[in-house]
């Protein structure tokens, strides 16, 4: 690698950056550094296809981390209303109840 001394600024930062940046980066190197710190590269073999299983959904029902405002709540109560569909009645055509949020002020 060549030797720079001297300041190092805006004028002359790339020409510097870039020469270290060539010697530095090298396809042997970057898998090397990782191995180095013990971080185990991308290897799509490890697990063979036939011990992999598809998801499984533990969770039915999501939740939000923040408290949602008056019109967004609205709008998420009447979507999950929509989703809790009757399919206990001898119809084949599923019925949604839909209630009216109580007197908000918007």
């Amino acid at each position: 690698m060549e030797s720079h001394s001297g300041w190092i600024g805006k004028e002359n930062f790339l020409e510097i950056y870039g020469a270290a940046h060539m010697e530095a980066f090298t396809p042997q190197n970057i898998p090397a550094s990782f191995t180095v710190t013990g971080i185990e590269l991308f290897n799509p073999n490890v697990i063979p296809m036939s011990k992999m299983q598809p998801s499984m959904e533990f969770s039915t029902q999501g939740t939000f981390p923040m408290t949602l405002p008056t019109p967004v709540k609205h709008v998420a109560t009447i979507m999950r209303d929509a989703a809790a569909v009757d399919l206990s009645r001898d119809s084949n055509t599923p019925t949604v109840t839909l209630e009216t949020p109580r007197s908000h002020h918007l």
